[in-house]
């Protein structure tokens, strides 16, 4: 069993194919449906719950992203290009609110997401350092 998850772990398309449907389920989440007109009263509190959603969901992406980036291309800086795709996927996914009727842009959206991209790929990379650096 481990062999088998060990081996998907490092299966580059799998990476890239998560980190797609990942990114399909936040453009999902930025419809309006999901908008806070519809879901605050829905599970009855406000900024805190949808803070927290804003980190999650951005923490996955930067993870999953990590891993794409790592297994599929030869860049240097993979860490830097990692977050960048996210701050740029954050800012893309603000712009698509823009055009819906019940949601807006938010620069403050695009920072928390930003903020829980790059711990998701800190939990990604820090684990690989700290292996390197015990095997020196």
């Amino acid at each position: 069993m481990r062999k088998t998850l060990t081996k998907l772990a490092n299966h580059p398309q799998l990476w890239l194919f998560l980190t797609f449907v990942w990114m399909v389920f936040i453009f999902v989440l930025s419809t309006n449906h999901f908008s806070s007109g519809r879901t605050t009263a829905k599970i009855d509190t406000e900024i805190p719950l949808r803070l927290l959603a804003h980190l999650f969901v951005y923490f996955v992406l930067g993870f999953l992203a990590s891993g794409a980036v790592k297994l599929n291309f030869r860049w240097k800086h993979k860490l830097l290009i990692a977050l960048l795709f996210c701050v740029f996927y954050a800012f893309t996914d603000e712009l698509h609110q823009h055009f819906e009727a019940e949601r807006r842009f938010r620069f403050i959206d695009i920072a928390t997401d930003s903020v829980g991209a790059f711990a998701g790929i800190l939990l990604y990379h820090l684990p690989l350092r700290i292996k390197h650096h015990r095997e020196e």
